[in-house]
């Protein structure tokens, strides 16, 4: 099993990071969590075909984690795509049929008048919103569960179990949750929101503004420290700090875990591939277009 951290980013734009995405390879299948901005450009970069990513879960429906869904919507089924599952908390749906039926109409009228079949578009696509807690999907190669945390709206965090053993927990946008630590118990990899950092908010937002956030996001989001605490109580293998905001000293925040955690820890950037067996962790250069 491989974890891809297709972006690694937060909402403040920055040119060296993708919006949230991050990707789960098992077996030959693969399953996408988070469709943030530059999702699409990040799976192509990672050698990902497009037509290959059918199963598609969103954490929530901040625009952050789900932006770059029409692309991939559009982009995937043009580039081969035939059928397509989504999960995700209620609004999935709405979120779903609104860029169908209202935004894009017209534009996939146009494309499916030139002879594309319907077929992982309009067709074959199942939508599934997830309530309580359990399983959200299974197959062969991967059992996939939900539990819900603690963010300003309907979030969820998913863990990945692969019949091999292997397994990823994604934690989504969060505040500090006890019981998200029993629900990742063991896992191999823990991919946890860690965006807080005063000094990053006053750097993304001016002095003021970033007080601001400071206050208002250190309540539905977890420090360094605390993502580090969880992957402890769960005694996981290794940690992956992410949702970084432009000005992040993801060096301070590695040293933030070491009071609290033994294990491996990474801050995340996009591309960065860890394999859940081995904790071997692969950065991937982003490639240099030529003129």
């Amino acid at each position: 099993m491989k974890l891809i951290v297709l972006g690694s980013g937060a909402p403040p734009p920055d040119p060296c990071r993708s919006a949230p995405s991050a990707l789960v390879e098992e077996g030959g299948r693969v399953y996408l969590f988070d469709c943030g901005e530059g999702t699409t450009v990040r799976l192509q970069q990672a050698e990902i075909a497009l037509a290959d990513v059918e199963t598609i879960f969103f954490t929530h429906l901040h625009a952050d984690h789900s932006l770059g869904y029409g692309q991939l919507l559009l982009g995937g089924w043009i580039l081969g795509r035939r059928s397509l599952r989504v999960f995700g908390p209620v609004g999935l749906r709405h979120l779903h049929e609104t860029l169908l039926t209202d935004l894009y109409r017209d534009d996939l009228d146009y494309r499916l008048g030139l002879g594309r079949g319907p077929a992982g578009l309009t067709e074959e696509v199942v939508i599934e919103e997830l309530t309580g807690e359990g399983q959200a999907f299974r197959d062969e190669r991967v059992t996939i569960t939900y539990l819900p945390v603690v963010h300003s709206i309907a979030t969820l965090a998913f863990r990945i179990d692969a019949a091999s053993g292997a397994s990823v927990v994604i934690s989504g946008d969060t505040a500090y949750h006890e019981p998200l630590a029993e629900f990742a118990r063991g896992t191999d990899v823990l991919l946890h929101d860690a965006v807080m950092s005063p000094s990053a908010m006053f750097n993304a937002g001016g002095s003021r503004a970033g007080e601001i956030a400071w206050t208002q996001m250190s309540r539905v989001h977890t420090t360094p420290s605390e993502a580090a605490r969880i992957a402890a109580l769960a005694d996981a293998r290794s940690l992956v700090l992410t949702h970084f905001v432009p000005g992040t000293n993801t060096g301070a925040a590695v040293a933030a875990c070491r009071p609290h955690f033994d294990g491996p820890v990474w801050p995340a950037a996009d591309l960065l591939e860890i394999d859940a067996a081995t904790l071997n962790a692969t950065p991937r250069a982003m490639p240099v277009q030529s003129h």
